[in-house]
């Protein structure tokens, strides 16, 4: 019981004094004027935004309908062993790795600015050691990409894997795009350092959410890739995608298809639809290319997935469904808070009065 307790309060001190270095006070009050911001903007276009919701979600139905009936033939069409591009999948994955890594290099330059004077000497030793620690292990995810594309880990001889295949090289390349990042905060000024984080912030947790909701049917479903079943490295044999498994102690990475994690990873950047509103862009060729960028990147994720063999046309679509779901669902809830339609006329009607 004794050990309970001080775990308990050595954890609330690690907690209290993370929201204390990372002024995570005062951002939430900025973070509260940006919510009205994105609220008002949402409820100016509110009919613009329902007939594209529509539209897309139309859209997705139709595609599920095709997958029910041709998920088999679509996979055998396009799977492709000897295509290298298909190996270059994991790439599309690495902006939302790093946005983990730029969010918090963002948060340590919001402490640093906002900290008072007294307080500089030992938060410069914190935000040092923070860094070095955080570009090593940034060069270390940005070099997995290279392992897992192009060699295979040789674990009888490491040395191998990590300097003659290039693995290191990779890994320097990492640390200096995040020696980049790093500069280019410099030059950032508070206002938009604080969208930044708000818009990575959202990214990060939708992708966090929407993983774990994937995570969930790919235990329950535990549909085999059509890679493994072209090469008999599975017994289960194709399922459609309503046809769970329920193979709860069988579940491995062969058996994982639905739906798919890398087409989460990417779906994620759905949210750049969010920018033009939090950094108040007004140009339209900017807005358009904003909008344009993640549908590419999903339509390419879809495609070189499939060329793979590692996914099915169903595993891709619901996987985007899941992603648009969760999103609606964490703006509405948790950062409009449920005010949004009558509730936010009220609110409006009786501030409006309060200052009269």
């Amino acid at each position: 019981m004794e050990n309970e307790n001080k775990l308990k309060k050595g954890l609330t001190a690690v907690i209290n004094k993370g929201v204390k270095i990372l002024k995570v006070e005062e951002l939430a009050t900025e973070f509260k004027e940006l919510n009205a911001t994105l609220l008002d903007a949402t409820l100016k276009r509110k009919r613009e935004i329902k007939i594209f919701l529509f539209c897309f979600f139309a859209i997705a139905i139709a595609l599920i309908v095709v997958a029910s009936f041709f998920d088999y033939e679509i996979a055998t069409r396009l799977y492709n062993p000897q295509a290298v591009i298909a190996t270059s999948r994991t790439w599309l994955q690495f902006p939302t790795f790093s946005a983990v890594t730029v969010l918090f290099v963002a948060l340590f330059t919001w402490a640093s600015r906002k900290r008072k004077s007294k307080d500089k000497k030992e938060g410069k030793r914190g935000y040092s050691l923070f860094v070095m620690l955080a570009s090593l292990m940034f060069g270390m995810a940005f070099s997995t990409v290279k392992i897992w594309n192009f060699s295979q880990i040789n674990f009888e001889n490491i040395t191998e894997t990590l300097f003659l295949n290039g693995w290191w090289l990779f890994a320097l390349i990492g640390i200096a795009l995040f020696w980049l990042i790093i500069l280019g905060f410099r030059f950032i000024n508070d206002n938009i350092l604080k969208k930044i984080i708000y818009f990575l912030l959202i990214l990060v947790l939708i992708w966090g959410l929407s993983y774990a909701v994937a995570f969930v049917f790919k235990i329950v479903w535990a549909r085999a890739r059509y890679v493994d079943i072209f090469y008999s490295e599975v017994t289960t044999g194709f399922t459609h995608w309503f046809n769970p498994n329920f193979s709860y102690f069988e579940f491995n990475l062969r058996n994982s298809a639905f739906f798919s994690g890398h087409t989460i990873v990417v779906a994620v950047w759905m949210l750049l639809l969010l920018l033009p509103t939090i950094f108040n862009i007004k140009n339209k060729v900017v807005v358009t290319i904003l909008f344009i960028i993640p549908f590419l990147m999903l339509a390419l994720i879809t495609y070189l997935s499939m060329v793979a063999g590692r996914h099915y046309f169903s595993d891709m679509v619901f996987a985007i469904v899941t992603v648009a779901v969760v999103s609606l669902l964490f703006i509405r809830f948790i950062i409009f808070r449920g005010k949004i339609g009558k509730n936010h006329k009220k609110e409006v009607a009786s501030s409006k009065n309060d200052n009269d």
